[in-house]
């Protein structure tokens, strides 16, 4: 059962859902799956862990989503509030000034949030549904009178340029060459372009 997506919400706006109120939940359901396939569980809690070195890394922690308030840990140690701040509105860790050291330990930390993005999450939702409601068609074509003809469409954005270009929408871009991703996630396409990531080596006992 979808979680954001609601079925008289969707009609409302005009989305050309079959009139069988099961199928279309069906397709609802589908839409988020698909979502989540990509970014991760939509709503709730969820916890990123981070490769950083070994007393070495000053690098952001780049959360996957936006939010507002994160439980750190580094190195296995909770992390004082006030030892670091949320930048990059609010996709990014980074330490304070006022933190007693300017490096993370490690060899590992942990962010747990909530990600704050639910309105732009929902309306993208709407709208890849409303992309896939649409029929799909490789070709232009136009009738007058008596004579039709039909060409083959070049150029324009696909369907599935479209859907990357909305899932992008949702995603963070962060500084070039300055942001650490967590291994606990594959990298996205954005992220390709715009992270870096330490290589994990072996830590002894």
């Amino acid at each position: 059962m979808s979680t954001i997506l609601v079925l008289d919400d969707a009609r409302a706006r005009g989305i050309d859902l079959p009139s069988d109120d099961t199928v279309a939940q069906s397709i609802l359901d589908e839409t988020e799956a698909r979502l989540a396939a990509r970014i991760g569980p939509l709503t709730g809690d969820r916890t990123e862990t981070f490769y950083v070195g070994i007393s070495a890394s000053h690098g952001k922690l780049g959360l996957f989503r936006r939010t507002d308030a994160v439980v750190l840990t580094d190195g296995g140690s909770a992390v004082d509030a006030g030892h670091f701040r949320l930048v990059d509105a609010g996709a990014s860790v980074v330490r304070t000034y006022s933190s007693p050291v300017r490096w993370w330990t490690g060899p590992y930390d942990t962010a747990l949030y909530e990600p704050n993005d639910e309105l732009v999450v929902r309306s993208v939702l709407y709208d890849l549904l409303a992309l896939h409601a649409e029929p799909v068609s490789d070709k232009n074509s136009e009738r007058l009178g008596d004579y039709s003809y039909s060409r083959g469409v070049s150029g324009g954005p696909t369907r599935a340029s479209i859907e990357g270009a909305l899932i992008s929408s949702i995603l963070p871009v962060r500084d070039p060459l300055t942001t650490l991703v967590a291994v606990s996630r594959p990298l996205s396409a954005v992220d390709s372009r715009v992270v870096i990531n330490l290589p994990e080596i072996e830590v002894g006992p």
